[in-house]
């Protein structure tokens, strides 16, 4: 399973992964305009993608270590390190000074980042009280963790809309 943050949605990536194991027992702030000189288009799309490929690294890392569990605990502490992995990425994001053409697009993603910690740390208590797999996954099916997730894919899908309209070679894999 890719499992990148900004990329693919992490409510989708983490259950496909507690699927998958249930399955084999009977997934600047307040608006980007970090310091600094602003981006050029090229530039900015360089940062994203070198902070999502570092996100992808942690969290490959957490899916490859729920790859064949079923220990619930184990489910939880892995559950428990994706909210401040996206902090991170946020951290990163809002250091950036978009360009105007993305600077909108940009700041959709950081709000719907900070949306989506918020429902992770909302769904977080419900995970830490599963008994069992199925209790765990009961918890991630959540109407507001899962909109979260998907809102934020989406202006991941915005920002690679972005780059392909002006021939910029950068894969953000929203998803797809």
């Amino acid at each position: 399973m890719k499992s990148r943050m900004f990329k693919a949605g992490l409510a989708g990536g983490l259950m496909a992964a507690l699927m998958l194991t249930a399955g084999a027992c009977g997934g600047d702030s307040g608006g980007g305009g970090g310091g600094g000189k602003q981006l050029t288009l090229e530039a900015y799309f360089e940062k994203v993608d070198a902070a999502d490929n570092k996100t992808e690294e942690k969290t490959s890392a957490i899916s490859d270590s729920l790859a064949d569990t079923e220990d619930v605990k184990t489910i939880q502490d892995a559950f428990a390190q994706f909210p401040d992995i996206i902090r991170d990425f946020l951290k990163e994001m809002e250091r950036l000074n978009p360009p105007d053409e993305a600077k909108d697009a940009h700041e959709a993603a950081i709000e719907a980042g900070r949306n989506t910690i918020d429902e992770f740390d909302s769904v977080l208590d419900d995970v830490n009280a599963a008994d069992t797999l199925e209790d765990v996954i009961a918890a991630l099916d959540n109407e507001a963790f899962t909109a979260a997730d998907e809102a934020f894919t989406e202006t991941c899908v915005e920002l690679q809309t972005i780059a392909d309209d002006n021939e910029i070679d950068v894969q953000l894999d929203c998803g797809d």
